[in-house]
């Protein structure tokens, strides 16, 4: 026979596992919240693919590079770019493989 859990245990568990992770709920937040935005996560589906500078995502998607530029400091933020400097350009691309592989997952769902 199954022991049945007392509803005041359950809850001081939840509680506490949302506040051990509520560093990482903060950041899976911002990270929902830069990808709400249909050019960001564009973006982010180009960036996982390869690396591009900000001349090139602007004649991509059409966006002014003062946007591109505050867009990739966003991503800079989350620690999701890396940085390749090339002369006076640089490249950024995504640099977390679970990132990557979360928006392959995006991908193949929506496909």
């Amino acid at each position: 026979m199954e022991e049945s859990v007392s509803h005041e245990h359950f809850s001081s568990e939840v509680r506490e596992l949302l506040l051990e992770n509520e560093k990482d709920l903060e950041r899976a937040l911002k990270l929902i919240n830069l990808l709400s935005n249909p050019t960001r996560l564009k973006m982010a589906f180009l960036l996982c693919k390869e690396e591009f500078c900000i001349n090139d995502l602007e004649r991509i998607l059409g966006v002014e590079q003062s946007l591109i530029s505050h867009y990739v400091r966003a991503f800079k933020d989350l620690n999701l770019t890396k940085e390749r400097k090339e002369g006076r350009r640089r490249f950024y691309s995504i640099s977390d493989k679970k990132i990557q592989e979360f928006f392959n997952a995006i991908r193949i769902t929506v496909s």
